[in-house]
This record gives C-alpha cells, sequence and structure tokens, in this order.
C-alpha cells in the first residue's frame, strides 16, 4: 500500500523490465549450463574471414539456397528494384516487403547511410542454418562503410528459403 507523498519502489514498468532481466539471466544460465562450459570456458571466437571451403559440405550444401535467396536480395537492393527485392521476401516478412519499404528503409536509410553492398563474408559462429529456419550473419562490405553487419532471418515458404527480416547495421 502507498500512502501520499510515498514513491513505489517498483511502477509496473520497472517491475516487468526486472522480470524480463531476470528471465534472460535464467535463459543464459540453463544455455551455459546445457553446454556444459562456464562463460570462462567459452571457444574462441570465429575468424573474422571464414573461407567458404574451410566449413564442411553438409554446411556448405545448407547454406547454398539460403545465400542465393539474399544474394538476389542484395542484387534487387542495388539494382533499386523493389519488385525484385519484394520477391526475395516472404508473405510474412517484417516488415513487409512492399514497395513504400524498400524506398522508406532499404533505399532511404541503408542506402543513404551505407550505400551499395560490394561484398560479405560469413560469420559462423553467428549463422544458424536450419532448413525450416535459419539466420545467415555476415561480416559485410558496403561502398560508403568498410564493416555492416549483414543479417537475414529466413522461413521456408512454398518449399523455398524467404527472407523474413533483412537487416544492416554499423560495426566498429
Amino acid at each position: 500500500m502507498i500512502f501520499r507523498g510515498q514513491i513505489p519502489m517498483f511502477s509496473r514498468r520497472n517491475f516487468k523490465l526486472l522480470v524480463a532481466v531476470r528471465l534472460l539471466l535464467i535463459a543464459t544460465i540453463t544455455i551455459l549450463g546445457a553446454c556444459g562450459k562456464k562463460p570462462s570456458e567459452s571457444a574462441p571466437s570465429a575468424p573474422s574471414t571464414p573461407v567458404a571451403g574451410s566449413l564442411p559440405p553438409a554446411i556448405l550444401e545448407k547454406l547454398a539456397p539460403l545465400e542465393k535467396t539474399l544474394d538476389s536480395a542484395l542484387s534487387a537492393y542495388n539494382a533499386g528494384d523493389p519488385a525484385a527485392f519484394a520477391g526475395s521476401f516472404a508473405k510474412d516478412a517484417h516488415p513487409p516487403a512492399t514497395e513504400h519499404t524498400f524506398h522508406a528503409l532499404f533505399d532511404g536509410i541503408y542506402r543513404a547511410e551505407f550505400g551499395k553492398y560490394v561484398s560479405k563474408t560469413l560469420i559462423p559462429a553467428e549463422s544458424v542454418l536450419d532448413p525450416g529456419y535459419g539466420q545467415l550473419v555476415y561480416n559485410g562490405t558496403f561502398e560508403k562503410r568498410g564493416r555492416v553487419k549483414v543479417s537475414a532471418d529466413f522461413s521456408e515458404e512454398s518449399g523455398a528459403p524467404k527472407i523474413v527480416q533483412l537487416r544492416f547495421e554499423k560495426m566498429p
């Protein structure tokens, strides 16, 4: 009970934030426990420029259809073609792959900040290769910025991988 003049210690918003942080902490501890390693014993990070040939053939086979879809989207991004760009996206993509989204986000913000896409190198440690759901994460190179994290989330639609979300982020 709060009396006049008292300030509540936790507002409803702060309480929800505290619960979310605790759940995240529990999930992290659970995952680390499942791996059988303490954070200090974790494996070293993946090299920043992995060579495709160094990946096992089974991984390359899973990677190929996802990369083909992403390459198609990035080519359409460079060409400024919203229709071809939307063809690489799932119907339930977030944000939806419409001409408006293409011009507002990809053309208006990403192209203004990063320029055209030049190249990318897979970060295997951050990528998830799954036929029904996958996430590819790359160190990308763009015209205006040399280091951009390119993240693409995929789902399967009509037997083919489609992009659900595509993000470009600044990297130090």
